[in-house]
């Protein structure tokens, strides 16, 4: 049941990820490398893998590693 929770939470996570991003975009709000780098990894990157670690046996880590994203 988490596991199914785990993945709505990430879905909801991006939608609203990428209506933030539209924003920046939008207002022509501009991010250097590393801030980008930070958003790729942390911000959209780390949420995915804790969903997919969610249906696996690292479900564990993978709830951790979701806490601290």
């Amino acid at each position: 049941m988490i596991k199914h929770f785990i993945a709505a939470l990430v879905g909801i996570h991006f939608a609203i990820a990428a209506w933030h991003g539209n924003a920046h975009s939008d207002l022509g709000v501009t991010l250097s490398a590393a801030q980008n780098t930070f958003v790729y990894l942390v911000i959209l990157l780390a949420p995915l893998a804790c969903a997919t670690a969610a249906y696996s046996r690292y479900a564990s880590i993978g709830h951790w590693v979701l806490l601290l994203s």
